[in-house]
């Protein structure tokens, strides 16, 4: 159902969000590129939480995309 031409997974993840229609999401991911990407567009996901998961297995951090938004 969902298709798209992006090369980059960044692009993906970001596209997948949107038609994710989810109440609240995480997201996790290695480098900041996705951060600056989520908070660019998260006025289009229907969301009202969005997390972005960071740093490492023993010591995760969360990311409240909505609050920095």
């Amino acid at each position: 159902m969902l298709e798209a031409c992006h090369e980059e997974a960044d692009t993906r993840i970001v596209l997948h969000c949107i038609h994710a229609h989810m109440e609240s999401m995480a997201v996790s991911v290695p480098d900041t590129d996705v951060l600056v990407l989520l908070l660019a567009h998260f006025d289009k996901m229907g969301c009202s939480k969005l997390l972005v998961k960071a740093g490492t297995s023993k010591h995760p951090k969360y990311i409240p995309v909505h609050d920095i938004r």
